[in-house]
């Protein structure tokens, strides 16, 4: 009998630990606006440490210029046109839908 009221008592003990431990959605939404506050920071101060660096602004100059040159060499071959003209109907069709319902909500 003594058994069985301790194997009682330390289910209902672990159940209320894991209940108190279980991550609510208020915590989540909470978490995601922090993500995004961080991301924007870190963001802002990476515009201003290449604004402010000399050699930082020529080394992002130096990338943009390669990567308007790959983006212009991957849209000429025809299987990533293919692949674009594809994702603009994608984005048309979820346009249309969403005019046509109604927002989500935060809990959906």
């Amino acid at each position: 009998m003594k058994t069985y009221l301790m194997l009682a008592i330390i289910c209902c003990g672990m159940t209320i630990f894991a209940a108190s431990n279980q991550p609510t959605r208020q915590t989540l939404r909470e978490l995601k606006i922090e993500q995004k506050k961080v991301a924007k920071k870190m963001y802002d101060l990476r515009k201003k440490l290449i604004k402010e660096d000399p050699a930082l602004a020529k080394l992002h100059a130096k990338i943009m210029e390669l990567h308007k040159e790959m983006a212009l060499k991957l849209e000429s071959k025809k299987s990533m046109r293919i692949m674009i003209d594809k994702a603009v109907q994608i984005d048309q069709q979820v346009k249309d839908l969403e005019k046509k319902l109604p927002p989500e909500t935060e809990e959906e």
